[in-house]
């Protein structure tokens, strides 16, 4: 295979013979470079096609300048300067290689690409001895990659499989407690291509039930599954062996998560939120400390040069084009209508860490535009931003109530962005929420009431996905709305007054339609009382 090694990023020219063109990428990854967008040309005087981001290196590859030199290679990378390795970037890169058949296995093998390999045992055992020796491989190549995704999804890809296949799993509830433990277990499915998309799934109900606790337990049980089904649970896995990473996102400052050291598994754990996460399995002690703004935008900007290193420019600004439909995220932003023009491009995320950058957007820079930000639109752009970087096929986003800090028009724009990303990816959410905001974007076949500590959870009774907030505040919580807010006080007036007119007049005339038909229905049950 003829590869040709540009010296710049200009787009490849339509005159040229057969080969596989590589554009360097001069991003500083952590030390590396190792970044390079992979084209192809299948015949002479051809347009090239563009195949996608792949990370090239030899084992030994030291920080700095890449030792893959410019130049037209007739028969692959140049020899004599080691071994050379290679891993794509994501799941579409090995969808468009897979497409070429013969000659795009030509070119995995020409690159080194480790998902080539005969068999997933060798594929392992190389990736294995890669971790254990290569600086390169571990800080570059993996830094946001697991191997399960790699060994998985990839290698799936790569012989002719879906880019994404679904998969099932269960919680059982922890065996300590033989009352609890009896419960059914919480049972979970992804089938990509779903309408409405399934990768969204929702625990409601009041303050106090035991969502938080069970958002924990669901985290210790992915991430440690043979040591603590006692006391956290286990879950099950229909075909699948587990979750490739664990992201767990709350923004309560009192509500700290405890770090998860994975035990005898590979699968990944990440807290994302607004406080450092004391060590250890349990929150009794060392309180977890808030992070300043400044914190926070480090965190950001990490993620954001993860994304341009990575290529996925697109899958970002996809995600932000989903938040803008919020007009107040999109004026934050950018100023009111600028993501509506020409499409966003790479440009705009590079140099994100250096404080001499040239402006962003609209004349700011992203550290700019991410400290002016309220603090819900900084938690939005965060969350969004950590969460297109970390997650891949098979990974668990566990989310304790979104609704804390953004109000029902953001929060609904937040949800359905978050749910393409996840169909896009393949992976799974689980929210802990109170909010029927957040169940309207759901079906019911997704949703898990939980009425009381301790108690059995069940599916509502209505279709949730684009019902009415008011029904399915009724379907969730019945009679404790009924105790509460406007309805005690329409109740209570129907005890004094004795017509509907003295109770509208008690009112000011200022009741709304589902007031006054309550005030009805509470007259009919004291008519049916008193005869």
């Amino acid at each position: 295979m003829r590869f040709i090694v540009q010296t710049d990023r200009r787009i490849p020219s339509d005159t040229g013979p057969r080969a596989a063109i590589l554009l360097p990428d001069n991003w500083d990854d952590f030390g590396f470079r190792t970044s390079y967008d992979l084209w192809f040309r299948r015949t002479d005087g051809t347009r090239p096609i563009e195949i996608g981001r792949v990370k090239i290196a030899i084992p030994e590859q030291q920080p700095g300048p890449s030792p893959l030199p410019p130049g037209d290679f007739a028969e692959g990378l140049p020899a004599g300067l080691g071994e050379w390795v290679s891993l794509g970037q994501d799941g579409e890169y090995y969808e468009r290689i897979a497409e070429l058949e013969q000659q795009g296995r030509e070119i995995l093998r020409s690159l080194g690409d480790i998902t080539a390999l005969e068999s997933a045992h060798l594929t392992e055992r190389k990736l294995n001895a890669l971790a254990r020796s290569s600086p390169v491989f571990d800080i570059s190549f993996m830094r946001n990659l697991s191997s399960r995704t790699l060994l998985h999804q990839y290698r799936r890809i790569t012989a002719g499989g879906p880019k994404h296949a679904g998969y099932k799993f269960s919680y059982h509830f922890p065996e300590r407690n033989t009352e609890i433990s009896a419960r059914p277990p919480l049972e979970f499915e992804v089938r990509p291509n779903s309408v409405p998309s399934n990768n969204i799934h929702v625990l409601i109900g009041r303050n106090g039930v035991g969502k938080t606790t069970l958002l924990r337990s669901l985290a210790t049980a992915a991430v440690r599954p043979f040591d603590l089904p006692e006391t956290a649970g286990k879950i099950t896995y229909i075909e699948e062996t587990g979750f490739a990473n664990v992201l767990l996102v709350t923004f309560s400052a009192f509500d700290p998560f405890a770090s998860i050291n994975a035990s005898h598994t590979k699968t990944r754990y990440i807290h994302v939120g607004l406080t450092h996460v004391p060590d250890g399995e349990t929150c009794d002690s060392d309180p977890a400390s808030l992070k300043g703004k400044e914190e926070l935008v480090e965190e950001f900007l990490d993620s954001l040069k993860s994304i341009a290193t990575s290529g996925h420019y697109d899958r970002w600004f996809d995600s932000l084009h989903t938040l803008a439909s919020d007009p107040q995220f999109d004026a934050a932003i950018f100023l009111g209508g600028n993501l509506s023009g020409d499409r966003l491009n790479s440009r705009l995320i590079e140099g994100v860490t250096h404080e001499d950058e040239p402006a962003n957007i609209a004349g700011r820079s992203w550290r700019e535009i991410f400290m002016n930000l309220s603090s819900g639109h900084a938690i939005v752009l965060l969350t969004l931003t950590r969460l297109v970087d970390l997650v891949g096929e098979q990974t668990l986003v566990l989310f304790d109530e979104p609704e804390a800090h953004l109000h029902p028009p953001l929060l609904s724009s937040f949800v359905r962005s978050l749910s393409e990303l996840l169909a896009e990816r393949n992976g799974v959410a689980i929210i802990a929420t109170h909010s029927p905001v957040v169940l309207q974007e759901v079906p019911k076949s997704c949703v898990y009431k939980i009425s009381r500590p301790g108690g059995r959870a069940r599916r509502p009774k209505i279709e949730t996905y684009g019902e009415n907030v008011g029904v399915l505040t009724h379907e969730i919580f019945g009679l404790e709305v009924m105790k509460s807010g406007f309805y005690a006080a329409i109740e209570k007036a129907v005890a004094r007054f004795d017509t509907y007119e003295d109770v509208i007049g008690h009112f000011g005339n200022q009741l709304g339609d589902e007031a006054k038909g309550l005030v009805r229905i509470l007259f009919a049950d004291k008519r049916e009382d008193v005869n």
